[in-house]
């Protein structure tokens, strides 16, 4: 697989990572669940395993998104909650 197959239509969310505002934006790109491997994600984002790992924690943690496990604890799906990012304004 290429990553010239891929696009992602990136918007700053609001993360202060870029890594975080890529996977959102990946994420929100599905039409429903996103089944996207974190292996696929790091070749796409050009990023390693462990960092989409701490990423996509962060997201879910923070409440943002939301991941489906299956019985030998690997990823099934994931999705966007309703969560929505404050903005911040700079004064």
């Amino acid at each position: 697989m290429d990553k010239k197959d891929f696009y992602i239509a990136y918007k700053n969310w609001g993360f202060d990572d870029v890594y975080m505002n890529l996977l959102y934006s990946y994420i929100r790109g599905w039409k429903g669940e996103c089944y996207a491997s974190n292996d696929l994600l790091s070749r796409v984002l050009g990023c390693s395993v462990m960092t989409i790992q701490r990423k996509l924690k962060e997201l879910e943690d923070d409440g943002y998104i939301y991941r489906n496990f299956t019985k030998n604890n690997r990823v099934r799906y994931m999705g966007i909650t309703k969560k929505r990012l404050k903005k911040t304004h700079n004064k």
